[in-house]
């Protein structure tokens, strides 16, 4: 895994991560899509922009293949207590729809010690290429086209972005690793 630094954030991409049939596996095994359409503003205590994507938990999951990366990953950057809690779920985005800046991990310094265990490692997917837009971007690092089964690894606290859709149908999977502060 070849890790990059931008300032105090380190990020991994992993092409190939998962296999195109691993991606088509994951989108299938979604039997119930949910449409998450949230104005930009504060949802749930934590600072957003727009949200408008469909959520699905797949049935099928590479857990063990994640969870070596993600110590892989931490074990070189960030040294967080890891924990075997995680969540997953893939997000279908149509034309039009996007899912604006935000975090995976929005602790103020006031919630600093409320939300522990919480997410601290994260993991973008991208299952598929056919679409225009929808590129992944990294606030003040840099952004990513689509290559089906490509994995991009960053601490859940990034500030990050899926560009809006502009044609056909985007797939993604998210998994966040929770964990405790490293020492």
């Amino acid at each position: 895994m070849k890790i990059n630094k931008v300032g105090h954030t380190y990020f991994a991409i992993e092409e190939n991560f998962l296999s195109k049939q691993e991606c088509k596996s994951l989108i299938a095994s979604v039997n119930d899509w949910n449409l998450s359409n949230v104005p930009a503003g504060t949802y749930n205590g934590w600072k957003t922009g727009v949200q408008l994507r469909d959520i699905g938990v797949p049935d099928v999951s590479w857990q063990s293949k994640f969870d070596e990366a993600f110590f892989k990953f931490n074990s070189m950057t960030y040294r967080f207590n890891l924990i075997d809690t995680y969540s997953h779920f893939c997000n279908r985005y149509y034309e039009g729809y996007e899912l604006d800046w935000h975090r995976d991990e929005d602790e103020s310094v006031k919630d600093l010690f409320k939300r522990t265990p919480a997410n601290r490692l994260s993991a973008s997917v991208f299952l598929n290429e056919s679409f225009e837009g929808g590129e992944f971007e990294l606030e003040g690092i840099g952004y990513w086209k689509a290559k089906t089964g490509a994995a991009i690894f960053f601490p859940s606290g990034q500030m990050h972005r899926g560009r809006k859709v502009t044609s056909g149908t985007k797939y993604n999977y998210t998994i966040w690793r929770k964990g405790e502060r490293g020492a």
